[in-house]
């Protein structure tokens, strides 16, 4: 049996971190080795523009990373647009 990991998703709109579903960020249960789809529900800002939105995904936010390995540490980036 697969377990889960946590992944945390936080949204970025014209570079400014903005609301997912009405929090600061999104909080997802995912099983091992797997990608989360979701709907979410973002907050734009008030002023119409072209902006761009960028999502940022942290594995495992609350365990300790020390470092030393940094080979072990993956950032991944996701561009999406709406």
């Amino acid at each position: 049996m697969k377990e889960n990991s946590q992944v945390l998703l936080l949204t970025t709109i014209g570079y400014k971190q903005t609301l997912i579903n009405n929090r600061p960020y999104l909080l997802l249960e995912l099983p091992k080795g797997s990608t989360g789809i979701e709907e979410m529900e973002l907050t734009a800002p008030d002023k119409p523009e072209l902006y761009e939105i960028i999502s940022y995904s942290v594995c495992s936010p609350f365990n300790k990373f020390d470092g030393k390995d940094l080979l072990s540490f993956n950032i991944e980036k996701v561009k999406d647009l709406l």
